[in-house]
């Protein structure tokens, strides 16, 4: 199962190409490896210290592109 997760509140709780729209705060480790596609300069960093401070394990659990 996909799952899109997003900071836009507006997008929470859509389906966004048949996968579920969820909020950062409801992220686990135990969902699955993931793809993080980051669009805003600067942002990468931050997204990589929240994932480690939530358990998850870059280029383990996820990835980032873009």
């Amino acid at each position: 199962m996909g799952l899109w997760v997003d900071v836009n509140p507006s997008k929470v709780g859509q389906t966004i190409y048949g996968a579920p729209a969820i909020a950062r705060p409801e992220v686990r480790p135990d969902q699955g490896k993931m793809l993080i596609t980051v669009g805003a300069a600067g942002a990468r960093q931050q997204i990589r210290q929240w994932a480690g401070r939530n358990g998850l394990k870059d280029q383990r659990t996820f990835v980032c592109v873009t």
